[in-house]
């Protein structure tokens, strides 16, 4: 009977948040860790339909389609990729990402002219003027908030010439200034969580 009494003292004990010596269990501290990254709401499928949409009204490339390499219907965690080909020859690319690094060019020194826009800076690497280069064009970074974005035009990929609709692309200097607009409003969209 004493076995049983002192069972029952036991459980009552525990059950009522006691320890054996009669001290009450501290309860284990509970913290939020916070996300490494921001999060969008914005799914890829928006974001590179945004950058298929550029390529068509602003540099009036025609049959470009873009190949989003992740899901379409996910949406931009962490950052997102859009390759923009016209046929198999890559004419763009669009790249993304919530990142802690306050420099969207990652470091390369090529990145020598910017243009403010709306308040932000966005680096140009120009590489327009080099006929010589099998890979001439446009590519341009900023930062807005917790994302960086690089978009990369190209005039001239390997011997292929991107198609517009008057000729080959000559990407002109309205041409670069809408794209320094664009990145800093798709990139600004992006840290908002809305389209």
């Amino acid at each position: 009977m004493k076995f049983v009494r002192m069972a029952l003292l036991a459980a009552c004990l525990t059950a009522a948040g006691c320890a054996p010596e009669n001290r009450p269990v501290e309860p284990e501290p509970t913290t939020t860790v916070a996300p490494p990254f921001k999060l969008s709401s914005i799914t890829h499928g928006q974001m590179c339909d945004a950058v298929l949409q550029f390529f068509g009204r602003e540099l009036k490339v025609y049959e470009a389609g873009v190949y989003p390499l992740d899901n379409r219907d996910g949406t931009m965690e962490i950052g997102g990729h859009c390759p923009v080909r016209q046929g198999s020859i890559q004419i763009g690319y669009w790249q993304t990402r919530s990142d802690p690094s306050p420099d969207p060019t990652e470091g390369a020194k090529r990145f020598d002219k910017t243009l403010e826009v709306s308040g932000r800076t966005v680096f140009i690497d120009d590489e327009r003027p080099d006929p010589t280069d099998t890979l001439s064009g446009v590519t341009l970074a900023t930062r807005v908030g917790e994302f960086n974005s690089q978009l990369s035009i190209w005039q001239a990929y390997d011997g292929h010439k991107t198609r517009a609709e008057d000729g080959p692309l000559s990407i002109s200097d309205s041409q670069l200034e809408s794209a320094a607009r664009f990145i800093v409003d798709v990139t600004s969209r992006l840290d908002a969580g809305t389209w």
